[in-house]
């Protein structure tokens, strides 16, 4: 472990004052510190040891610019090609800080460095002290000690400005894409001068934090001004000093992440999104998809034992999706809800309405997603009133509502198989849409003696779309910092379904062409035909940044460069089970994507022609598509031009303006 304190004692018994140069700094330095044997330090951990020497320096102006210099020059000289130096023990360092005294001191002339991500990560934590948050830098980072001041401080401003129009106000600050039915956060993407960046609001945290206090009514306009405008700023600080993930004006931080080994990465990449983003769903899709759920349980004739019919759940969803609003929680009124004319309608709002005493109980923290149950039901009771959720955030409770319905009635009858009907469902489902739009397609199991399956081709004139689905879904747990849990959701969705297209791919590559049964009489050959194939995997649940084309490419080059396992020491008898199917899974996958990297469509750029759409994505390329041609313009739209911002919705818009089209 490299430490500020042991940094420190090297240099002051070393660094002297020059009396003459000897020169070839670079050389001296590229010869002296890399290296290989047992006793390293890894080089990443080197530079973390300058990040916490300025950081030092910044919070309670301590002056290391020495250190610092010393940090400095040693890196530029080495660069990033470095995995490893010596140890301080080596007495290589006498001479290593000889050199660098040649050059010291550094000039500290840029203007702009008041802008960049650890000056204001210092402004933050400034603010925060003086809020009287305790902050230290302990191994080399900001660590806070009395947390709960922070959390009790935003819950009692939120409930000053009332729960329901705290909301209100935090999503009329987000931008809304009438077409897309959705909200874009403010996420940064490539920006060449550090003053235009914005730090992004934490707006998942605190929609999540809002909906826990949600029976809070607040007091005055003003006073719910002034208490909004004091939570934002805190948890804006707060949560940028703690879960520093935020790009800086490029992407080159997430893309490089040489001072994050592969875990930390795809951990941020979560944050990103269960901290910063927010988690929603349009209501077209919904209203879609929901519908044809519905549909499948009439025609699978089953009955519900709560004295309701699937026909009046589809009658109370619509109508509360027609007037639910997207920026504000509707109360639903007693009188139109009866005009409904449900017989059973208080069993069935007790189905998919959470009490006030349940939304979100006990969520807290930024990492508390295993307390967030508001998407699991679209309406809310509190204070003797029922409360439609802004749209965006609650329709996707009609579905996850249902699913519980139906669920418990299996669990009654002894059945078990709704959640592996909704897998498949999908898959009808977008079947269907492309058929609606005049799209053909095809899948089927791969003829023998070729084993596999495609679940999905569409072929156009310069292009062949593999589609592989999969149910899984970001897991409440991931979403709050598990790391087995995010390596092993990635693994369940992206590298499966990516390796189960690369396997078509290759088959395409090799023999030109690929015949596929689909299990009903009909074969269809597939021809190569030079053409590339795009391969896309399809999730249910939205990933966030982890979906980024520039960002899949650089999880899936780590999957292949890094020796990846996962180790479990307890005795738990489930994990040591999924850690045993992840390590079996990972090596069974990789064999693809290596074989991808060295003989895939993209040989000079692995991974270039590989997509991570969740269902609603895919739904609205579908959408906008009327034919096979048009389907395969609308998903390379973003190909070959991308913002930096990790997000689906926000690139398509930048493009098309752009391109000049602005709707």
């Amino acid at each position: 472990m490299v430490t500020i304190a042991d940094f420190k004692k090297i240099v002051d018994g070393l660094l002297k004052p020059v009396t003459t140069k000897i020169g070839n700094v670079d050389a001296r330095i590229k010869a002296l510190l890399p290296s290989d044997s047992d006793e390293i330090f890894l080089y990443r951990d080197f530079q973390r040891l300058g990040k916490g020497l300025q950081r030092e320096q910044l919070l309670d102006g301590v002056d290391n610019q020495r250190y610092i210099d010393v940090v400095e020059i040693i890196h530029n000289h080495l660069g990033w090609n470095q995995s490893a130096i010596k140890t301080f023990s080596d007495t290589c360092w006498q001479d290593v800080i000889a050199a660098c005294s040649e050059e010291m001191p550094l000039p500290q002339t840029d203007w702009l460095k008041e802008y960049d991500k650890e000056h204001r990560r210092a402004a933050a934590a400034k603010t925060l002290r003086k809020f009287g948050l305790k902050i230290k830098i302990e191994d080399c980072d900001y660590v806070t000690e009395n947390d709960d001041i922070v959390y009790d401080a935003l819950i009692n401003w939120i409930r000053e400005a009332g729960g329901r129009r705290f909301l209100n106000m935090l999503l009329s600050q987000m931008e809304y894409l009438e077409p897309e039915g959705r909200f874009l956060t403010d996420m940064n993407g490539n920006m060449p001068n550090p003053k235009d960046v914005t730090i992004v609001k934490p707006y998942n945290y605190l929609v999540n934090l809002a909906l826990a206090n949600i029976n809070a009514d607040g007091g005055s306009y003003s006073e719910a001004a002034k208490a909004f405008g004091k939570a934002i700023k805190l948890a804006t600080n707060y949560c940028f000093l703690k879960y520093p993930v935020q790009n800086f004006g490029n992407v080159w931080e997430d893309l490089f992440h040489r001072d994050r080994d592969t875990v930390e990465f795809f951990r941020d990449l979560v944050y990103k999104e269960s901290i910063f983003g927010l988690t929603q769903h349009s209501v077209w899709f919904t209203r879609m998809f929901c519908e044809r759920v519905l549909m499948y349980m009439h025609d699978t004739e089953r009955v519900l034992g709560n004295g309701y019919t699937f026909d009046e759940y589809e009658r109370l969803m619509n109508y509360v999706l027609s007037v639910a609003d997207a920026l504000k929680c509707v109360e639903l009124r007693k009188d139109k809800l009866n005009e409904l004319e449900i017989k059973t309608i208080d069993q069935l709002l007790d189905d998919v309405a959470t009490g006030d005493d349940v939304l979100n109980n006990g969520f807290r923290t930024p990492l508390d997603e295993e307390k967030e149950n508001a998407a699991n039901k679209p309406l809310i009771k509190t204070n003797g009133k029922i409360y439609a959720m802004p749209a965006t955030i609650g329709s996707w409770g009609w579905f996850e509502a249902l699913l519980t319905v139906v669920r418990n009635q299996e669990k009654d009858d002894k059945q078990k198989d709704i959640d592996k009907k909704v897998g498949k469902l999908i898959e009808y489902y977008i079947n269907e849409k492309l058929d609606e739009k005049g799209i053909t397609h095809c899948c089927g199991d791969y003829i023998p003696p070729a084993e596999g399956e495609a679940d999905l081709v569409v072929e156009s004139t310069k292009g062949i779309m593999l589609f592989e689905m999969k149910k899984k879904s970001l897991t409440r747990k991931a979403k709050s910092g598990d790391t087995f849990k995010i390596m092993a959701d990635l693994l369940g969705s992206l590298i499966d379904s990516q390796a189960q297209c690369f396997r078509t791919s290759h088959i395409l590559i090799k023999d030109g062409h690929v015949d596929l049964d689909d299990g009903k009489g009909n074969m269809t050959r597939v021809e190569k035909q030079n053409r590339t194939a795009e391969c896309i995997s399809v999730c249910l649940g939205a990933f966030g940044p982890l979906q980024d084309r520039m960002l899949i490419k650089c999880i899936m080059d780590e999957m292949c460069n890094k020796s990846m396992t996962a180790e479990y020491d307890g005795t738990d008898k489930q994990t040591i089970k999924d850690v045993k199917k992840f390590n079996k899974d990972l090596q069974k996958w990789l064999t693809y994507l290596n074989e991808e990297r060295v003989n895939g469509d993209s040989k000079t750029n692995p991974f270039f022609n590989s997509w991570f759409l969740d269902f609603e994505q895919l739904m609205l390329i579908v959408k906008e598509s009327n034919s096979n041609d048009e389907l395969l313009a609308r998903l390379l739209e973003t190909k070959y031009v991308t913002t930096g911002s990790y997000n689906f919705y926000r690139e398509r818009r930048m493009v098309r303006m752009m391109n000049g089209n602005k709707g």
